[in-house]
């Protein structure tokens, strides 16, 4: 479970809308489950090798378009830039582990304005 902070930078050509920019992530909380246990994937007395970071820096790139009646749809992607893996160094030194989030969302424009 994380929380993202995309900062954007946006381009708005009638209904059409593309930007980007950087994007904060930090982790709140994450699990590794196994048939016998569950363990917290960020505290390295539970989870050893297998330990990852709580904050990421990534990119986010967005782009959407509004509909006559304010419908607002946009499609977003995040290429984690950092690696999260933490570990206790028993893996090879060459071992990263990035996420990358896909996002689709609906929403209405209040006050979109009127065009003369």
């Amino acid at each position: 479970m994380n929380v993202e902070a995309p900062v954007n930078f946006l381009y708005l050509y009638k209904q059409f809308m593309v930007g980007a920019g950087p994007n904060f992530c930090y982790a709140i909380n994450g699990k590794l489950k196994s048939k016998e246990d569950s363990r917290n994937i960020y505290d390295p007395a539970e989870s050893f090798e297998r330990t990852l970071k709580r904050f990421e820096f990534s990119a986010n790139f967005i782009a959407g378009y509004t509909f006559k009646k304010g419908i607002l749809v946009t499609a977003n992607f995040s290429p984690g830039f950092t690696s999260i893996y933490k570990g206790d160094h028993s893996a090879p030194s060459s071992l990263h582990a990035r996420t990358s989030t896909l996002g689709l969302s609906i929403g209405y424009r209040f006050a979109a304005g009127t065009e003369d």
